[in-house]
């Protein structure tokens, strides 16, 4: 998907792969980041699909970096670790996004949240089309926020199926 918004906006994509046992390489983004010089780092936590967790020690190295790392947490309610949201208080470039398609069950939908720093938040005001989210989005994603005992129910339920499927 952010591929290709950035082949769509004219945007070079380099691309450093994942270990074979799915983990970041860390070293090889930071060699990437100083041979290219990218404005944006995408990282998703957990990685679809193998559900891999990018590590404190491995987040803290990459925000070393001269680069806005924008780490996408669609499935961080799947996890047993929490989330990096806060995190983006201390760091300046770093940006986490969520989404109701995932935990709420609501991906026709596209509706989703960020978390951003300060500093950035005009600019992506600027930038930002008007009547991005639906009215129908918007409803369905503050009733879901509203009722955190269905958010938890379909998380469960996924997580169930997700298990069922492992096994057969």
């Amino acid at each position: 998907m952010y591929a290709f918004d950035a082949h769509v906006n004219d945007a070079r994509v380099i691309t450093v792969p994942r270990r074979s046992d799915f983990s970041i390489d860390v070293a090889g983004v930071a060699a990437a980041v100083e041979a290219h010089h990218p404005k944006l780092l995408f990282l998703t936590s957990p990685n679809n699909p193998d559900g891999s967790m990018l590590s404190a020690e491995d987040l803290a190295a990459l925000l070393r970096l001269p680069v806005l790392v924008v780490l996408d947490e669609a499935y961080i309610e799947f996890s047993d670790q929490p989330s990096s949201m806060r995190l983006v208080q201390r760091h300046a470039n770093l940006i986490v996004l969520r989404t109701f398609s995932k935990r709420a069950g609501l991906a026709g939908l596209r509706v989703g949240y960020g978390a951003f720093p300060l500093a950035l938040v005009e600019y992506l005001w600027r930038a930002k089309q008007p009547y991005n989210v639906s009215v129908a989005a918007e409803v369905a994603a503050c009733a879901a926020l509203s009722n955190q005992p269905y958010l938890q129910t379909v998380r469960d339920a996924l997580v169930r199926e997700r298990g069922a499927s492992w096994r057969s």
